[in-house]
């Protein structure tokens, strides 16, 4: 684990200010909610405004305490990437977290938005009518000073979930031609992915509240606009991470290739107070998980009902120097699908069905036209004769020559 602690200049500020210092974490927000909204409605009394006024400023209050939770809640597992074994994902990974914590950065861009707004709101030809009319024309300087801090709370919040909706996007790039480069037996512990998927989930976050801002921009057109703006770049960005993220390859180039090249596995499963049962099944392997198709009155589907255990043994020998041969073993759960989560997971299926069609085209081909031929248990008609079955690995080790690894990390 990376031991740098780095962290938001809001956690920082959060954990050395009372009451919030004093106050578990998970507190933290509610703590300012609370505080700023009895806050902002005390202005509002002050200052005499309409009922109006104060459901706008309670409301942008409510938009600021949100991307403050998501912030102060994802950080922490920011914190907590594992490095990989390939030295350029490590780099990258590294500049990742020290980027993400970069406080100049994020103030830049809240400063950038922040100075951007104050020019629109108090330019008479711009948008001083709008912001007029959210205070019912009270100028005061004295609540415009209280406005402007609100105004800067949003805006650097803002700014930061553009910054690391903007930052994860590229770092996923970055991290996807990295793993090109993998050496044969390096992989990405996928809990870094996770992470990856869940910052870019978070960023998302800070897209969609951002709506919540519309009812009071409605009337303003160039505020809608850069609203409505601002949450389809947050989300698309949020969507290539995550896309281009889970199209990094999670086991090693020598395992994949083991898996992908290989045409049989053996199968285990345990037969309920009796013993092991082992049969040899044809598979293919999605990046994930892998799959085998198997008869309705086969004993391993008879096992799998009982007790989801299962071991897949992949191997590849080489007769001629032993020194080469390969071997993975995977030990996980095998799940068997019944006709209607085929149903629901339709496309996942037709994708396991392209699969074996593209890896086994003569095995295909030839059981179709034998139809007539092979017994019903044999054939290939799914949920007739057959049911395929999902295996989902908790533990791979993998064996070359003398070598082994346990490459449990990459699931």
């Amino acid at each position: 684990m990376i031991r740098n602690e780095r962290k938001w200049t809001y956690e920082l500020i959060v954990e050395k200010i009372p009451p919030f210092k004093w106050l578990p974490r998970h507190f933290d927000v509610l703590a300012q909610l609370i505080i700023m909204a009895i806050v902002g409605t005390i202005i509002n009394i002050i200052f005499r405004l309409s009922a109006t006024v104060l459901f706008y400023g309670l409301l942008v209050i409510f938009v600021v305490i949100l991307w403050s939770a998501i912030a102060i809640y994802y950080g922490p597992a920011l914190r907590k990437l594992h490095p990989p074994i390939n030295s350029i994902e490590k780099t990258t990974f590294e500049k990742y977290r020290q980027q993400m914590f970069d406080s100049k950065i994020i103030l830049t861009i809240g400063l950038l938005i922040f100075g951007g707004g104050i020019f629109y709101f108090l330019t008479p030809n711009f948008g001083l009518n709008s912001f007029s009319g959210w205070l019912d024309g009270n100028l005061n300087p004295v609540l415009l000073i209280f406005v402007f801090i609100l105004w800067w709370d949003a805006a650097y919040r803002a700014g930061l979930g553009l910054y690391t909706s903007s930052l994860t996007f590229f770092k996923s790039i970055q991290l996807y031609n990295a793993a090109k480069l993998r050496g044969p037996l390096e992989y990405m512990p996928m809990v870094n992915i996770r992470t990856f998927i869940k910052v870019s989930l978070a960023n998302q976050l800070f897209g969609t509240v951002a709506l919540l801002l519309l009812p009071i921009f409605k009337d303003d057109r160039l505020l809608l606009s850069v609203t409505i703006g601002y949450f389809i770049l947050v989300i698309m960005l949020g969507t290539l991470a995550i896309g281009v993220v889970d199209a990094i390859p999670k086991l090693p180039p020598h395992v994949l290739k083991l898996l992908r090249n290989s045409d049989f596995a053996y199968v285990g499963t345990v037969v309920p107070f009796k013993f092991t049962h082992v049969t040899p099944v044809i598979y293919v392997f999605d990046g994930r998980s892998l799959y085998f198709a198997t008869s309705k009155k086969s004993q391993k589907l008879k096992d799998l009902e009982k007790n989801t255990k299962i071991a897949f043994l992949v191997d590849h020998r080489d007769p001629n120097e032993s020194y080469n041969n390969q071997a993975l073993l995977i030990h996980g759960r095998g799940k068997v699908y019944n006709f209607i989560e085929t149903l629901i997971q339709g496309i996942r299926m037709l994708r396991a069905r392209h699969l074996f069609t593209k890896k086994y085209p003569r095995y295909m081909s030839a059981y179709k036209k034998k139809d007539k031929e092979v017994p019903l248990a044999w054939k290939t008609k799914p949920f007739i004769s057959r049911k395929l079955v999902r295996v989902d690995p908790d533990r791979m080790v993998y064996w070359h020559g003398v070598k082994m690894i346990d490459i449990s990390a990459a699931l």
